[in-house]
């Protein structure tokens, strides 16, 4: 996986492209995409990685972080993305229309 090994090299990647790199392998694209023309889990990865991109910062710079743990970050964000009930999804995307 291209992204992995991108990360791998963390230490003189920036967090804006961490963020990138993570956001692709979350499956997003860069495009600006407004709520109505997005699922749920798209538009919800979208604000953890932009709300906590200091603390994937942090993450993506510690020294356990390796080439195996991107794969681990992203199952863990999109699993956060499957605990709400449909009706939770519908309330956020009706928001923000």
């Amino acid at each position: 996986m291209k992204a992995v090994k991108d990360t791998h090299s963390r230490k003189s990647t920036g967090l804006a492209a961490f963020v990138k790199i993570l956001n692709k392998g979350l499956g997003m694209s860069e495009t600006s995409e407004k709520p109505e023309e997005i699922d749920f889990e798209t538009f919800y990865l979208k604000q953890v990685t932009t709300e906590f991109a200091d603390d994937l910062d942090k993450l993506r710079n510690a020294s356990d972080f390796t080439e195996k743990s991107m794969p681990v970050l992203i199952d863990a964000l999109k699993g956060t993305a499957r605990m709400y009930s449909d009706e939770e999804k519908a309330d956020v995307m009706g928001a923000g229309r």
